[in-house]
């Protein structure tokens, strides 16, 4: 484990500031790619379990049933 510090502590002597701002900006923007797929994967992108069953309740012109999954569809069957 120390062994690996040291290595790292070398590559920022040899590399200067410009490395250590490469570095720093690695880690952020890796931080904020796994923070954005947990996010899109807890609100649900990419399931589209509602919209099926919003457009078969389309298909099927049953408005009052649609009207739950959005306000212009209660509008439509009003």
């Amino acid at each position: 484990m120390v062994d690996i510090f040291a290595q790292i502590h070398t590559l920022m002597k040899m590399g200067g500031p410009v490395v250590m701002l490469l570095v720093l900006l690695s880690v952020l923007s890796s931080a904020a790619i796994l923070y954005k797929l947990w996010h899109f994967s807890y609100i649900g992108i990419g399931r589209h379990k509602r919209a099926r069953q919003a457009l078969v309740l389309w298909r099927e012109a049953d408005g009052r049933r649609l009207s739950r999954f959005s306000n212009r569809a209660r509008l439509l069957s009003a």
